[in-house]
């Protein structure tokens, strides 16, 4: 009986087994650009669904909460907003930066505000979010870890403060590094400057490299999705007319040199060619959530960018066409943990929820793409 039981138990386990087909299709040549290539599931590198993981996994992300230079004070609107953001029920909190005021190239304040700076940001911000038993993810923003000394403070702050997800990579912590969360990796970039990425070497490989590795690992090809998160955005959303002036201003202030076809290694390419699902940034101070069209590239394979409102001072002006700025608030990232679906929102700072529909449907920078609304985008693509 017990050798009959046996063999009926290896014929069940035979009959469960499934094929799996490799998904080969290759993206079309954009700008001149060589084509991208998605990676196609590989059962031998990709590590299985995380069991009993399904359902779906609420993201807060918050960050430009800084007001003027060396100011340890937070705005009402960033303690309104606090209070939804707590009472929203996340799984997990995502910092954009600019958490204090520094970036005082003047060197006009002490060693001692910059502590009093990361205090408040503790008392006021963190610890409310760790108390209520949400992990907090941070990426630096040009306010905290621009200038050198600068990221010794946010060194400091942070090295301690490992936050409460599965670390994949931490040598560069608390700079840049990459979790696991829930069978979500999560990359969180060191983007606080403009033009390029920034791109120290550390144990000899650069950043830019590391988020290609890390975007190859068995953790990142095996999760449902795929999140990157920092400050410096790729692409302008703002008003040129309002926040520009002579080749200069808030507008000009992207990683250019990050965008498809500046580069052979481009950050773009980089998110694209490692199947990135979202791609988060701050510094714009505008909520736009969008799809970066190439002209000549098919639009389900563009990048979906989120262009995150600040929580702090200083809400700009949206597009051309907009004739208020852009209302302060938080965003929110909603994942399935059963299809990988990712849709994203931004709320204001009394909770109400951000109608997208009173966003340009497009924004234009360049004429050979677009930043077309999500919302539109999904519809188009029969996925909503």
């Amino acid at each position: 009986m017990r050798y009959t039981l046996s063999f009926m138990l290896l014929l069940l386990l035979l009959g469960c087994q499934e094929t799996q087909e490799e998904d080969t299709a290759e993206d079309s040549p954009t700008d001149g650009a060589p084509p991208i290539v998605r990676p196609a599931p590989n059962p031998g590198d990709s590590t299985p669904p995380v069991e009993g993981v399904k359902g779906l996994l609420k993201i807060g992300v918050l960050g430009d909460l800084n007001g003027s230079l060396g100011d340890p004070n937070y705005a009402s609107s960033v303690t309104s907003g606090m209070g939804h953001i707590l009472n929203s029920g996340y799984d997990l909190i995502l910092g954009t930066g600019d958490f204090t005021s520094g970036e005082d190239y003047k060197k006009r304040f002490p060693a001692s505000r910059f502590d009093q700076m990361w205090t408040s940001f503790e008392q006021k911000i963190l610890n409310p979010i760790l108390n209520s038993g949400i992990p907090f993810a941070p990426s630096p923003g040009n306010h905290d870890a621009n200038i050198e000394r600068e990221r010794g403070y946010y060194k400091t702050f942070w090295s301690p403060r490992i936050p409460g997800v599965t670390m994949i990579s931490s040598e560069a912590y608390p700079f840049y590094y990459s979790f696991l969360y829930k069978n979500v990796f999560f990359i969180s970039m060191d983007d606080v400057r403009t033009y390029s990425l920034r791109d120290r070497s550390v144990n000899g490989v650069t950043q830019r490299d590391w988020i290609a590795n890390q975007l190859k690992t068995p953790q990142a090809r095996g999760a449902v999705a795929r999140i990157a998160f920092g400050h410096v955005p790729m692409y302008p959303v703002l008003s040129k007319s309002k926040h520009s002036s002579s080749g200069r201003g808030k507008y000009y202030e992207i990683m250019a040199n990050e965008q498809q076809g500046k580069r052979t290694n481009s950050l773009e390419q980089i998110f694209k060619e490692g199947d990135i699902s979202l791609a988060i940034f701050g510094h714009s101070h505008a909520y736009y959530p969008g799809v970066v069209h190439h002209n000549n590239e098919a639009l389900e394979d563009s990048l979906n960018v989120l262009s995150m409102p600040c929580l702090g001072h200083g809400n700009r002006y949206l597009d051309q066409r907009t004739r208020s700025r852009s209302p302060r608030g938080y965003g929110q990232v909603e994942i399935d943990l059963d299809t990988g679906k990712v849709s994203f929102d931004a709320y204001l700072t009394n909770g109400q929820k951000v109608d997208k529909t009173g966003l340009p449907e497009r924004i234009r920078p360049y004429s050979h793409l677009s930043i077309r609304r999500h919302d539109i985008v999904q519809k188009e693509l029969g996925l909503q």
